[in-house]
């Protein structure tokens, strides 16, 4: 019996096309997944946990291969803006449970709970390269002492511009500081919202400060009328290029072409922590199915199609690889975002009544951005 050349042909092409669409993802990435935690403390992983453990009222910075944390003390009286160090290696050790154990849900939260007491023990008895210490007194006078030397403020004299009174209970920060000034940030929760978060900024030796509201409005009009330009250093943290500019908050971007500055945390993007990406519509509940993009924050904001990387969330896929007995997903919440590191959490409705089950998904680019790797493991996140 003789077969027809052009149906054996027309049948080739149309089983290679329905092969090529059940190997390449919805938007061309190739999906693997891996059942648990990771096999090693990767740099982003690192970040992550180092970040995640960090406590209230306390900034994080890196410096080479430590870790710095200026904590403002509560419980101290008075309180106090401390800081602590460890180094990467310390930080690794600490962590590494995580890698062999058989529970990484109740291993990580015991890790991250403990991580103050256990890794913050030590406060710095010197002060940490350029960073101010400062008391906090009960009647709002700080004093502050830098590398040059020790002063005494009257916060409700300097700052009575700002309607900061005696009896208002402020939380203190010093987010940035160089060999010249410091950022002091002030945190006032009596106020009202003009007034609520206060940035001072301010010579090491004393002789020169400029305070201004938080405010995003006045905060912009302050940068617009060079009031700030004594301490560009502490206000702008990271160019992205010519035009737009990442502040030190991370979570504000300065348009100077257009003298506007833009609020990432107020888009439809989720951004990450240090306000360099966003996940395209990463705010959405639950996160949709299918290709999610990420861009880089200028490309965001110029509202273009040019694309840093993307992740594929197929639910069923997810719910199959688990075992849960689910009719679809409940909740789908982004938890953490920085550049090669996202980490979401799942919650899949049963089929009658309450959910089916639970997860967190790590999608880790640090390998291959085009086709990333995604861990499918529990740790409490959500």
């Amino acid at each position: 019996m003789k077969i027809n050349k052009s149906l054996i042909l027309v049948l080739m092409c149309v089983l290679l096309l329905f092969a090529c669409e059940n190997n390449s993802g919805k938007g061309g990435t190739q999906v693997t997944y891996r059942i648990g935690f990771p096999e090693e403390i990767s740099p982003a992983l690192m970040e992550f946990l180092i970040s995640y453990s960090t406590p209230m009222y306390t900034d994080l910075f890196k410096d080479g291969d430590k870790y710095i944390y200026s904590k403002f003390n509560i419980k101290k009286t008075p309180e106090e803006i401390e800081y602590y160090t460890n180094t990467e290696e310390q930080a690794i050790k600490y962590f590494t449970p995580l890698i062999n154990t058989d529970n990484p849900k109740n291993t990580f939260i015991d890790l991250t709970k403990k991580f103050e007491a256990e890794m913050l023990k030590t406060k710095e008895n010197e002060l940490v390269h350029f960073y101010p210490e400062a008391i906090l007194e009960d009647n709002n006078t700080i004093t502050i002492q830098t590398i040059e030397g020790e002063k005494s403020i009257n916060l409700v004299e300097e700052l009575a511009a700002f309607d900061l009174q005696q009896t208002d209970e402020l939380v203190v920060s010093i987010p940035a500081a160089n060999e010249q000034s410091f950022f002091l940030k002030i945190n006032n929760a009596h106020a009202e919202e003009v007034n609520q978060y206060i940035y001072v900024y301010m010579n090491q030796d004393f002789t020169n400060y400029t305070a201004v509201s938080g405010n995003i409005e006045l905060f912009n009009e302050s940068i617009n009328k060079g009031k700030l330009d004594s301490f560009k250093e502490l206000v702008f943290e990271t160019e992205l290029n010519d035009q737009y500019t990442v502040l030190t908050d991370r979570n504000r971007v300065v348009d100077k072409k257009n003298k506007i500055i833009h609020r990432l945390n107020g888009e439809t993007g989720f951004p990450s922590q240090d306000g360099k990406y966003i996940i395209l519509q990463g705010k959405d509940e639950p996160l949709a199915e299918g290709v999610h993009r990420i861009q880089r924050t200028e490309d965001y904001l110029e509202e273009n199609e040019q694309y840093y990387a993307e992740f594929e969330l197929n639910y069923e896929e997810i719910s199959n690889e688990l075992d849960f007995k689910s009719v679809g997903i409940g909740l789908a919440d982004i938890v953490y975002f920085n550049e090669d590191f996202v980490i979401l959490y799942l919650n899949f409705k049963a089929a009658i009544t309450g959910t089916a089950g639970s997860t967190n998904v790590i999608v880790d680019f640090q390998e291959d951005r085009e086709n990333p790797t995604i861990y499918l493991v529990d740790l409490g996140l959500h």
